[in-house]
């Protein structure tokens, strides 16, 4: 048999597949939403030519729409995580945007403004509640073996990314 496995960048509609598995529903920026964990989760699927038993397929439901994500986005038309992950040169648009914010890779904005995730469950998995950097800087990039950036969210862009974002950010006032 052959396995495949993936996440984020699948041959698949994971978060569809997701939502018809039952894992949750699917929010309005797209996000998969569990019922304990609310949508910090990792989708991931392993795709097979392995034969398996008939399975259940569940409705897609989605969230109730009530507009807290968008209220919350600082960006107008786009995602400001899609923009601090872009590669080259930034527009000032993206630069304006992370001096203001402070988000330098990625954005939790909407999801920290979702009803659906107050009162979650905090995964006790170790391996995600180990080794964290909630505070990084150019110098703690910089002194990061290879090893260790390659343990972080965003190595997949590589340095020379997170550190065009993070000399934006860090020279807001000058």
């Amino acid at each position: 048999y052959t396995f495949k496995g993936f996440s984020d960048h699948s041959p698949i509609g994971e978060i569809w597949a997701a939502a018809m598995a039952g894992l949750g529903v699917i929010g309005d920026k797209y996000q998969l939403i569990n019922e304990k964990y609310g949508s910090y989760t990792f989708v991931g699927e392993i795709i097979t030519d392995m034969e398996f038993p008939e399975y259940d397929r569940h409705e897609v439901k989605y969230c109730s729409h009530c507009g807290a994500c968008s209220k919350a986005c600082p960006v107008e038309d786009g995602c400001l995580s899609e923009m601090t992950q872009r590669k080259g040169e930034i527009d000032e648009v993206t630069s304006e945007l992370i001096k203001k914010t402070g988000i330098v890779w990625g954005c939790d904005i909407c999801r920290s403004s979702c009803p659906m995730n107050n009162n979650i469950s905090v995964t006790q998995i170790s391996f995600f509640l180990e080794n964290l950097t909630p505070k990084i800087s150019s110098d703690k990039i910089s002194k990061m073996n290879k090893e260790d950036f390659l343990k972080r969210a965003y190595s997949w862009r590589g340095r020379k990314t997170i550190l065009r974002n993070l000399a934006v950010y860090e020279n807001k006032d000058g």
